[in-house]
């Protein structure tokens, strides 16, 4: 009898415990956001995308006048004859200019890839504060960053390409009723407006 009553109270200890553990996992509060989404949608993002074009137009009609100066220097040796003092001279010149086109060009690329990359990365630091405050303010447990994955014709891929694209997916499905991003960008928004807009970034400066 004493095994029986053991028995049947070891049994409703472990329901108990499993009731207990379901009713933890069922309070725990998880949502998603995008990162990339985000990423795209705040206006921060916006403002520097239009900020970086206009500094790439400008770099790229400078580099125009450096390349009309360097050919007007080719088609004035072309008129000249080899062995003249006025030869060498213009051939030294253009020698010049092509060498302070090429250590332009290089310093100009370096210094675009690292504004971007600073930047990115600011505005990554920024996303992963905001999405903090929000699960706070929601009173989230978790937030998965999630990566919605859109597959090209799979006839213009290969295998390993496939699989690359498979492994980026980190959510298999979301209703979306749980996504945060709008929130998180509209705070975003929130705080860009208040601080001002980003420093933008300085082409370097042209020595033709």
């Amino acid at each position: 009898m004493n095994r029986l009553l053991i028995a049947a109270l070891t049994v409703m200890l472990s329901l108990a415990f499993v009731s207990t553990s379901s009713a933890q996992q069922t309070q725990l509060k998880i949502a998603t956001a995008n990162p990339a989404k985000i990423f795209n949608d705040m206006q921060e993002t916006k403002d520097l995308k239009e900020k970086l074009e206009a500094d790439s137009k400008e770099l790229g009609n400078q580099e125009k006048q450096i390349q009309a100066n360097i050919q007007g220097l080719q088609d004035k040796l072309k008129q000249l004859v080899a062995g003249t003092q006025q030869y060498a001279d213009t051939r030294k010149e253009l020698i010049q200019q092509a060498v302070q086109y090429d250590t332009w060009k290089k310093i100009a690329q370096a210094q675009i890839q690292d504004a971007q990359k600073t930047q990115m990365k600011l505005l990554f630091d920024k996303i992963t504060d905001a999405v903090k405050a929000v699960a706070k303010e929601q009173n989230l447990d978790l937030v998965l960053a999630e990566t919605n994955v859109e597959f090209p014709d799979i006839e213009q891929i290969n295998v390993d390409q496939l699989r690359a694209l498979i492994n980026q997916r980190n959510v298999m499905f979301s209703s979306g009723n749980l996504d945060i991003s709008a929130a998180v960008t509209a705070k975003l928004d929130a705080a860009y407006k208040t601080r001002g807009t980003t420093p933008p970034v300085t082409p370097p400066a042209v020595k033709p």
